[in-house]
């Protein structure tokens, strides 16, 4: 419609070129007044293009921001298990540069015995359409490896509206170490007290709950039936030393008093003889 507009205005200003010795000059100045107003109306669709091309802009550095300097890495599989679109550090994670990831399997970069992992939970998704989350071992381009956690999505192709999967890939190497550091030291101070014959407990005054080795259950002649709760710990005192340990308890638990050193004397259940611990 503005094409045919601008052929007709264009026709019609041929005209008046042609015959404004004949044209009346009210004629010339409705018809100039008409160019003038279509010339507005050019302007102001230039103007709203522009807006529309500055917003398009400004979407598409809001979407660099967030989904290719995210700080976990991005990747869209097909249903296929193929790579369709990469973040900048799903990338880096896996040591490829984007564009050669396209068109690439996935499963590619999960360590082989790891793959079961990664198969179970897709499987799972496409049944449900629930979103998987799990961790396993990945490899990079150079061989070396690292710790995953995954979180899937089902989702729909923008382009075809084929079935897609929408994954996210955190590094949890160091955590992981933490973790078996941490289980590794806990495991050593066990062993500890069992060579040297200490009985420990674990009480959570949050809860109201405690946990004890077994040498300690021996010390205080209790078996696995015993109530584990506050009351149940706080019974096997000394009734003369009760309410003093109690309150040094709790004195120690708010001021956060390093460390808790206390002597008392306990009943054993299981023969009723005293004992005094450390």
């Amino acid at each position: 419609d503005r094409t045919e507009k601008a052929s007709e205005l264009r026709r019609r200003a041929e005209e008046i070129a042609r015959e404004r010795a004949a044209r009346s000059p009210e004629e010339i100045r409705r018809t100039l007044h008409e160019l003038r107003v279509y010339q507005v109306e050019l302007e102001m669709q230039n103007n709203e293009l522009l807006r529309a091309r500055e917003e398009i802009e400004a979407s598409r550095v809001k979407y660099f921001d967030l989904y290719d300097m995210a700080p976990v890495g991005y990747f869209t599989v097909s249903e296929k298990g193929l790579i369709l679109e990469a973040n900048l550090r799903g990338a880096d994670l896996l040591g490829v540069e984007r564009k050669r990831l396209v068109k690439q399997l996935l499963t590619r970069y999960i360590v082989p015995e790891d793959q079961d992992i990664f198969y179970l939970h897709r499987k799972r998704l496409l049944e449900t359409g629930e979103r998987q989350v799990f961790e396993l071992r990945m490899c990079r381009q150079d061989g070396s490896r690292f710790w995953a956690r995954l979180e899937t999505g089902a989702a729909r192709d923008g382009k075809d509206g084929s079935p897609v999967s929408r994954i996210t890939v955190s590094d949890i190497t160091e955590n992981k170490r933490a973790a078996e550091m941490l289980e590794e030291s806990e495991g050593r101070l066990v062993e500890a007290q069992q060579v040297a014959r200490l009985g420990y407990y674990d009480l959570d005054v949050a809860t109201g709950t405690w946990t004890s080795s077994k040498i300690l259950d021996d010390v205080f002649g209790i078996g696995d039936d015993y109530r584990r709760d506050v009351e149940g710990w706080s019974l096997l005192i000394h009734p003369e030393d009760r309410q003093s340990m109690l309150d040094y308890l709790c004195y120690y638990v708010i001021e956060k008093k390093n460390p808790f050193d206390r002597e008392y004397r306990i009943v054993r259940i299981r023969d009723g003889a005293e004992r005094w611990v450390h």
